[in-house]
């Protein structure tokens, strides 16, 4: 493996590692996409809406970061930074409600779906 190909695959490994790691989400278990809406519904009126949401942003920064640098089940989209993370939860959701067939998808194919739709990668490697 040549310099350059280290260089593209560290970026890589440290996304999955974190991933899989970090703040309780596990890179090979997502909830379907009735669960990211269950999660992400959430509000302070529930008893539990806060632990739900924070969740719910985890799960779509995790997301996020795998998606800047690798695809998602073969799917790649280009957000912006300056797009909020909970503009990622809207577009997700109202994705959901176009395609209710997501609803038995793994969350990060549902995120990477609608990311994708919202922000393709055009003319992007």
């Amino acid at each position: 493996m040549n310099r350059k190909s280290l260089k593209l695959l560290v970026p890589v490994l440290v996304s999955l590692c974190l991933f899989a790691i970090g703040n309780n989400v596990a890179a090979s278990v997502h909830p379907s996409g009735e669960g990211f809406i269950n999660l992400c519904n959430a509000t302070t009126a529930d008893n539990d809406g806060e632990s739900r949401f924070n969740k719910c942003e985890q799960l779509v920064q995790e997301t996020r970061r795998i998606l800047a640098v690798s695809p998602i089940h073969g799917i790649r989209a280009c957000v912006p930074q300056r797009v909020t993370d909970l503009k990622l939860v809207f577009t997700a959701i109202h994705w959901l409600d176009d395609n209710p067939g997501g609803y038995v998808m793994e969350s990060d194919e549902v995120l990477a779906r609608a990311l994708s739709e919202a922000w393709p990668c055009v003319g992007r490697g």
